[in-house]
């Protein structure tokens, strides 16, 4: 494959958009940690060392994929939240869990957030992308207000924050690996199986009573 250097914005663009295809492709078959440069690299038609030029660290490709994954659910929420079916406890249940359905990516990112990617970043790069996944936060906020509008406003800001922080803890919880099953085996805890959707929607369900 014949590479040529990204001369426009748009040619830029398409390049880190390659690179971040790549980057999610890995995710599909590994685990973040065995992911590297070269593997990402390897994956498109840029080189390592021109990869550089446009992410300094792996990280940097997780955050800027985690951005464009929150952009993604952003749009699924500002669809759903258009319909009255997500007025009150059950229907903003259910739209949240919808929303988030055939999402595996943004929930294993999520699970990582703020304990790896965020850690790894410069404060430049999360000050950016604070900014720019702010209209997800947005459109949540503007959600829960149409769907328990009599609820009092320091409730519904205390609500979005305690939803943001269960959704950071789905995947793991759901997905435990062959080494925690096995410690709990040999420790006589079972682990309850669980399946990431029905949590979901039950457990927002559940926070939902704090505010409706």
């Amino acid at each position: 494959m014949t590479f040529q250097r990204a001369r426009t914005k748009e040619q830029t663009d398409s390049r880190r958009e390659e690179i971040l295809n790549a980057c999610a492709k890995l995710c599909g078959s590994m685990e973040f940690d065995e992911i590297t440069l070269k593997a990402i690299s390897a994956e498109t038609s840029v080189s390592r060392t021109t990869l550089y030029g446009y992410y300094k660290t792996k990280d940097e490709i997780l955050l800027d994929l985690l951005k464009r994954e929150y952009l993604l659910w952003n749009q699924r929420l500002e669809e759903a939240f258009a319909s009255d079916e997500c007025m009150g406890a059950e229907g903003f249940s259910r739209t949240i869990a919808a929303s988030l359905v055939d999402r595996e990516l943004f929930m294993r990112l999520l699970s990582v957030q703020t304990t790896t990617i965020e850690r790894n970043c410069s404060v430049e790069q999360l000050a950016k992308f604070n900014t720019e996944v702010q209209v997800a936060m947005e459109t949540l906020a503007k959600g829960i207000d149409k769907a328990f509008e009599a609820a009092d406003e320091k409730a519904k800001e205390r609500f979005l924050v305690e939803l943001l922080v269960y959704l950071l803890g789905l995947y793991p919880y759901t997905h435990p690996t062959q080494k925690q099953l096995e410690a709990a085996r040999l420790s006589g805890l079972a682990h309850p199986r669980s399946d990431i959707n029905t949590l979901c929607l039950e457990g927002v369900a559940h926070l939902c009573a704090t505010v409706s």
